[in-house]
Protein backbone atom coordinates (compact mmCIF):
# COMPACT_ATOMS: atom_id res chain seq x y z
CA UNK A 1 0.00 0.00 0.00
CA UNK A 2 1.52 3.42 -0.84
CA UNK A 3 1.44 6.15 1.28
CA UNK A 4 -0.38 9.31 -0.41
CA UNK A 5 1.84 12.58 -0.94
CA UNK A 6 0.49 15.92 0.81
CA UNK A 7 1.33 18.85 -1.27
CA UNK A 8 2.58 22.13 0.85
CA UNK A 9 2.08 24.97 -0.87
CA UNK A 10 4.82 27.51 0.07
CA UNK A 11 5.48 30.99 -1.38
CA UNK A 12 8.49 34.13 -1.26
CA UNK A 13 7.49 36.57 0.45
CA UNK A 14 6.53 39.70 -1.49
CA UNK A 15 8.06 42.34 1.32
CA UNK A 16 11.52 40.88 2.99
CA UNK A 17 12.01 37.81 0.37
CA UNK A 18 11.91 34.66 2.66
CA UNK A 19 9.85 31.61 1.40
CA UNK A 20 7.20 30.73 3.77
CA UNK A 21 4.31 28.48 4.41
CA UNK A 22 2.52 31.02 6.95
CA UNK A 23 1.42 33.20 4.32
CA UNK A 24 -1.61 35.89 3.37
CA UNK A 25 -2.42 37.60 0.15
CA UNK A 26 -3.63 40.29 -1.13
CA UNK A 27 -6.19 41.44 -3.45
CA UNK A 28 -3.11 42.53 -5.65
CA UNK A 29 -2.18 39.01 -5.25
CA UNK A 30 0.98 39.62 -3.06
CA UNK A 31 1.94 37.22 -0.87
CA UNK A 32 3.34 38.11 2.65
CA UNK A 33 4.15 35.77 5.22
CA UNK A 34 2.57 35.95 8.72
CA UNK A 35 3.81 33.81 11.79
CA UNK A 36 1.21 34.04 14.59
CA UNK A 37 -0.04 31.69 17.61
CA UNK A 38 -3.86 31.71 18.02
CA UNK A 39 -4.90 33.98 20.73
CA UNK A 40 -1.47 35.70 20.45
CA UNK A 41 -0.25 38.80 18.70
CA UNK A 42 1.71 38.11 15.68
CA UNK A 43 5.31 37.46 15.97
CA UNK A 44 6.32 39.10 12.23
CA UNK A 45 3.51 40.41 10.21
CA UNK A 46 4.95 41.52 6.57
CA UNK A 47 1.86 42.92 5.34
CA UNK A 48 1.26 45.33 8.42
CA UNK A 49 4.89 46.54 7.73
CA UNK A 50 3.83 46.72 4.06
CA UNK A 51 0.69 48.95 4.66
CA UNK A 52 2.46 51.14 7.50
CA UNK A 53 4.94 51.97 4.65
CA UNK A 54 2.24 52.79 2.24
CA UNK A 55 0.73 55.49 4.81
CA UNK A 56 4.17 57.05 5.12
CA UNK A 57 4.53 57.06 0.99
CA UNK A 58 1.81 56.99 -0.34
CA UNK A 59 1.99 55.82 -3.73
CA UNK A 60 -1.50 56.62 -4.41
CA UNK A 61 -2.21 60.68 -4.92
CA UNK A 62 -4.02 62.10 -2.51
CA UNK A 63 -7.46 63.64 -3.18
CA UNK A 64 -8.12 67.13 -3.69
CA UNK A 65 -4.27 68.27 -4.02
CA UNK A 66 -3.36 69.86 -7.57
CA UNK A 67 -0.25 68.56 -9.30
CA UNK A 68 1.66 70.38 -11.58
CA UNK A 69 2.66 68.84 -15.13
CA UNK A 70 5.09 69.77 -18.24
CA UNK A 71 2.56 68.38 -20.20
CA UNK A 72 0.06 71.03 -19.24
CA UNK A 73 2.69 73.93 -19.08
Amino acid sequence: MQKSTKSVMAYQCDWCGNTTESFIVTGEYKHFCRYQTPGHPPTKDCMQDYLDDLKKNPIIPLPNTIYKSDFYS
